[in-house]
């Protein structure tokens, strides 16, 4: 009853209502920590952090301390006494604080999304032109407490705004949102719906707060409206976090039927085909056994189907596929083709047939571009401290890195098998080639 008769209803109100949306705030940050723990345990999301994810909670954090200084100043104020006074000027320093940080984060937001993502130079100067701004309006409040430039308390301890320097505070931001939504108005169908979305919330709910602000001095319903903006940034981020991993999901899918048509060829089967016609003639004994092996190669490509979203395999399985690719082309090119393995670490999984392309690559690219088609290739495995390592090297013709993305229709699922290493396993795929010398591909799982 004492607080409610030192601050009046309407402040208490105000108190309790922040108090609850700390609460809120902190519950909502705890989900997204727990969020993005489980994205990075998933199959399908780790490694693919979910866009804004990280900005969203820098937002939240900010909000947390915001509303946390005004709280205390406001209670802190009414408490009195020497000590009391010194803790709310304290928070309302803070509160100022949080407040450029809050403008400071959307402008590099908008640099970070909009106007670096689209090129857009003059926007992007005065994006940051508009942060230096802030970075002037924090330079007078750290000179407030001592020059009362943005705000001052007079001899009864009673909050009041400066004449001239809250004004520059207050006008700077003010201009700092004007500059975004036009920033948003010119991107307006370029930009992701989902940021669209949150600029928008953030400036309608924060504009009505500045109005109100402006003719009814000492109110804080920016708090308000900035937990309000927070609330609705969460509902928005949830529905975008569901869509984004299903589209994930989607693309995994595709990728596995790319992948797995990508490996069926026509020309290789009519090749291999005619092979073991050859040998049926000349060769019975060896003609069986192709027939084993080609049907065994069939079987394993097309079990693709069956796998399940995962899509991940144990190592062996997948160099007992490879095993079999090498047999079939060694039955058309005999030693020409040699093909070395160096298995020192195994036992660990990796994307269903994402080493295979990268052996039929160093064949079919490396080695039998070679004079003569005579080529060795090196299959190894062993273990780093930080990573199973799979490494493809031949010593055929290379080819220039830098234009892979110009050679790759050629070169069968490189890009496909990056990125599946990437999104279902954590690694990467690097790879060292120079013409003439031949080519290392190395794949690299985390342990």
């Amino acid at each position: 009853m004492k607080l409610i008769q030192n601050v009046g209803l309407l402040y208490f109100i105000q108190i309790i209502i922040e108090s609850w949306n700390e609460i809120f705030l902190l519950m909502m940050v705890a989900s997204m920590f727990i969020s993005v723990k489980h994205d990075k345990e998933s199959n399908f999301t780790r490694n693919a952090a979910i866009p804004f994810t990280y900005e969203i909670l820098v937002f939240y954090i900010i909000v947390v301390f915001y509303n946390l200084a005004d709280v205390i100043s406001v209670t802190y104020d009414t408490i009195g006494g020497e000590e009391g006074y010194a803790i709310s000027r304290m928070a309302t320093f803070f509160y100022y604080l949080c407040g450029a940080e809050f403008t400071i984060f959307f402008l590099y937001v908008v640099k970070k999304h909009i106007t670096s993502k689209f090129g857009m130079k003059r926007m992007e100067n005065l994006i940051i032109f508009m942060e230096m701004l802030q970075g002037l309006c924090i330079f007078l409040l750290i000179l407030t407490p001592f020059t009362n430039v943005i705000y001052y308390y007079d001899e009864n301890n009673i909050y009041h705004r400066s004449p001239v320097g809250y004004w520059i505070w207050y006008g700077s931001t003010c201009l700092a949102f004007a500059v975004i939504f036009i920033c948003l108005v010119l991107t307006w169908k370029k930009i992701d719906k989902f940021i669209r979305s949150i600029f928008l919330t953030a400036i309608i709910i924060q504009s009505i707060a500045f109005v109100i602000s402006l003719f009814v001095a000492g109110t804080s319903l920016n708090n308000i409206s900035v937990t309000i903006i927070a609330m609705i940034i969460f509902l928005q981020y949830e529905r975008y976090r569901s869509l984004y991993a299903v589209e994930r999901v989607r693309e995994i899918e595709n990728m596995r039927m790319t992948m797995m048509l990508s490996q069926i060829r026509p020309h290789f089967l009519q090749n291999t085909l005619a092979a073991i016609i050859y040998y049926i003639d000349v060769d019975q004994e060896k003609a069986k056994e192709a027939l084993t092996d080609f049907s065994r190669y069939l079987r394993m490509n097309l079990m693709t189907y069956d796998y399940d979203k995962e899509a991940m395999v144990p190592l062996e399985n997948e160099m007992e596929y490879i095993e079999k690719y090498v047999s079939l082309e060694k039955l058309r090119f005999g030693d020409k083709v040699k093909v070395e393995f160096n298995i020192k670490d195994k036992g660990y999984n990796v994307p269903v047939l994402s080493i295979e392309p990268l052996v039929e690559n160093a064949i079919k690219h490396g080695i039998r571009n070679n004079p003569g088609s005579e080529g060795t290739v090196k299959i190894s495995t062993f273990l780093t401290e930080d990573y199973h390592v799979i490494e493809v090297q031949d010593d055929g013709v290379g080819f220039d890195v830098e234009k892979i993305s110009e050679i790759e229709e050629g070169h069968i699922g490189v890009r496909n098998v990056m990125d599946r290493v990437k999104i279902q396993a954590e690694g990467r795929v690097d790879i060292e080639s120079k013409i003439g010398m031949g080519t290392v591909c190395t794949v690299l799982i985390p342990r």
